[in-house]
């Protein structure tokens, strides 16, 4: 005859928890604790797949949707190192909240009244967002991002996308200094934040946060996060690209609402959106090259390319 020890029901002692939302992995984090059981938490695919192969948890509970890499690819991976059992959590249905992006070799300026084709362009942007984003996830800025699905194209979490454009400088340059007067390369003794409402019809006007809230675009809790967020993101990309000898200009941002209300970063960052700068020549490597027909315009975004994912091509 089993004694009792052996007769008993073997209980999962750690489990790991998946989910990106942070309000939902802390209530069931805390639930399993209430059970006895130790909770861990990642947020991401590409953190749980580590996690799990420190942790060596007895169970895994995972979220579909996540941000760096989804839960059905870090399921396999998990799986792969280390037979365990994953109990897969979606409440909605999960191709119908993503979207596919997908990067052109179209470049345009002035409103698309200026256009062209730059051969490879939608490979280079395609590769320096995906960085970009994954960097940012991994540094806790929540993103849509989700996984690089081909060379020109990639998969995100659909958004209530948020109508106000934030522009970053970290350098007077563009739009700023012609419209103040500012000679052009003027590091401002703070950096400067502008956002713009985001409506083709009125040109995408210069508003300032009483114009976001009177208008109903955020609340003020909203715009608060806002500002965080891309003073985070700034934080952290001006010494990555300081790094590659590169200066990280100036640069756009959008942000948009998840289902549960948070605001998650669901812009890219690609030298259509930015500026950069080669830090020991001086030389634009942007859309700027493009804009005042300065030529090479492949040639600076390959730059940036290369650099960045220390890929050749």
């Amino acid at each position: 005859m089993l004694n009792s020890s052996a007769q008993s029901t073997v209980i999962p002692r750690t489990v790991l928890v998946v989910e990106d939302e942070p309000t939902l992995a802390t209530a069931i984090a805390q639930r399993i604790t209430a059970e006895g059981w130790t909770a861990r938490v990642a947020s991401d695919g590409a953190s749980a797949v580590q996690a799990a192969s420190t942790l060596r948890p007895d169970l895994v509970i995972m979220d579909i949707m996540l941000p760096v890499m989804d839960g059905l690819e870090a399921t396999k991976r998990i799986v792969a190192e280390r037979p365990v059992p994953v109990l897969i959590l979606t409440a909605r249905d999960d191709e119908a909240d993503k979207v596919i992006i997908e990067y052109t070799d179209t470049i345009t300026a002035y409103y698309k009244i200026k256009r062209a084709v730059i051969k490879d362009k939608g490979l280079y942007c395609n590769a320096i967002s995906s960085e970009i984003f994954r960097i940012l996830a991994n540094a806790g800025v929540p993103v849509h991002f989700m996984e690089k699905l081909s060379d020109t194209e990639q998969v995100c979490r659909r958004v209530d996308a948020i109508p106000i454009e934030v522009i970053v400088r970290n350098v007077i340059a563009g739009s700023m200094a012609q419209r103040l007067g500012i000679e052009e390369g003027v590091i401002p003794a703070k950096t400067v934040i502008d956002l713009c409402y985001k409506n083709e019809d009125l040109g995408d006007p210069l508003i300032n946060d009483f114009h976001a809230l009177a208008l109903g675009l955020v609340s003020e809790k909203e715009l608060a996060e806002i500002y965080r967020l891309t003073g985070k993101i700034n934080d952290i990309l001006v010494p990555i690209f300081k790094g590659i000898g590169i200066t990280l200009v100036d640069f756009k941002v959008e942000f948009g609402r998840l289902p549960d209300g948070s605001i998650v970063l669901s812009d890219d960052i690609t030298p259509d959106s930015a500026r950069f700068w080669d830090i020991e020549t001086g030389m634009k490597l942007d859309k700027d090259r493009f804009r005042h027909d300065n030529g090479k315009v492949g040639q600076g975004y390959k730059t940036i390319y290369e650099r960045l994912t220390g890929a050749e091509c």
